[in-house]
């Protein structure tokens, strides 16, 4: 899972921030933000009880009252201004909105709850993993916004709601791969036909989860069949770090297939000029959600509450613009073929079973 650098350093961050936490709002870490927070809750309460067209008028107006927001993002380099400017372009709000790193997020908000720093984030867009684990030590403020009934149940999270959904597909280099030699299931990759034509991303640990789980679960393998499987894709796989990177080799041509990358990514780079695809789409397709969670010292609260509506309404467009994928029910399979089998990434069991499951991918994939 790469729109962050290094899952293991997010896993340590995640496991140190959830250390003698427990649920609720975690005032004990949040020293000097009582005011905050206080003020926050009022305005969060007050927004999720009001409906129609009230609810909007009075919450436009009071955001547009605050004039800022801070956002603290793992949006795509490309996306992340163009969702910025269409929300500036909406409402009379100043938006701050830097790029990070997952782990960079963490470290941050840890550092400012902990030290009661005032003027931190107001929302955080962020990857399902880390939003779990911080809604677990209780940072978040609550949205009960009839907008969450848009999203798939699957990114209707406590604490968090999904806004965009990452796609693992298989890529292939299509001059090193013509249609006639590519399979439908990702189970086919295990033929020896494919040595030294494959790559995997050497921290898929979410992916490889995901997959584990499905072809116990909905398959009936037993979990030798599983490592075996596995293990026969990793022998005929060079491991590489980083989707970037991989997206680079497969489209040079140094390796013929990627197993696991992002939809968005992998057409972004083909529309390049670059001669990659990933159709037809080799099943099962691997998808995790990502979303937005209200902070629950947030000095905006009322234009935090408000861009949580926009980027699970408007905002749903702007992000489809910039190519990533929509988590509203109605765009369900967009972008895939009819019947495609989806698997969902099951985030808290991530969180909760992460160094099993790395530990396990590591084995699978010769790195122990």
């Amino acid at each position: 899972m790469k729109t962050y650098q290094g899952l293991a350093a997010v896993a340590v961050a995640v496991s140190l921030l959830l250390t003698g936490c427990g649920g609720g709002v975690n005032r004990a870490a949040s020293v000097g933000n009582e005011e905050n927070i206080d003020q926050a809750a009022d305005v969060y309460e007050r927004f999720n009880n009001l409906e129609g067209e009230e609810r909007m008028e009075e919450l436009v107006k009071a955001a547009e009252a605050e004039g800022k927001l801070s956002v603290y993002s793992t949006l795509t380099p490309e996306a992340a201004p163009v969702v910025e400017k269409a929300f500036e372009a909406a409402y009379d709000i100043e938006v701050e909105m830097p790029r990070m790193s997952s782990e960079d997020v963490i470290t941050k908000v840890d550092t400012e709850q902990a030290g009661g720093n005032d003027n931190g984030a107001d929302l955080l867009e962020l990857n399902g993993f880390e939003l779990t684990a911080l809604a677990a030590e209780g940072h978040f403020g609550e949205f009960t916004g009839p907008e969450r009934d848009l999203v798939v149940d699957e990114g209707q999270k406590d604490g968090w709601t999904a806004d965009r959904l990452n796609r693992f597909v298989v890529a292939r280099n299509t001059e090193k791969l013509p249609d006639a030699d590519w399979p439908k299931r990702i189970e086919d990759f295990a033929d020896p036909k494919y040595q030294g034509k494959l790559s995997m991303e050497i921290n898929e640990v979410d992916w490889f989860m995901a997959l584990r789980d499905y072809y116990m679960n909905e398959k009936g393998m037993s979990e030798g069949e599983v490592t075996d499987l596995f293990k026969a894709i990793a022998a005929n796989s060079a491991m590489v770090d980083g989707h970037a990177a991989q997206m680079s080799q497969l489209a040079a041509g140094k390796y013929a297939v990627a197993m696991s990358t992002y939809d968005y990514q992998t057409a972004g780079v083909a529309n390049t000029g670059a001669p990659l695809s990933y159709e037809p789409v080799v099943q099962p397709v691997v998808q995790r959600p990502n979303g937005v969670a209200l902070m629950n010292s947030a000095p905006h609260p009322a234009a935090a509450y408000l861009f949580y509506v926009w980027i699970l309404t408007d905002g749903q467009q702007v992000l489809r613009e910039a190519g990533l994928t929509s988590a509203l029910k109605k765009d369900a399979n967009a972008g895939l073929d009819q019947g495609t089998e989806i698997v969902s990434v099951d985030v808290e069991q991530l969180k909760d079973e992460f160094d099993t499951y790395q530990d396990m991918y590591a084995e699978v994939t010769g790195q122990k």
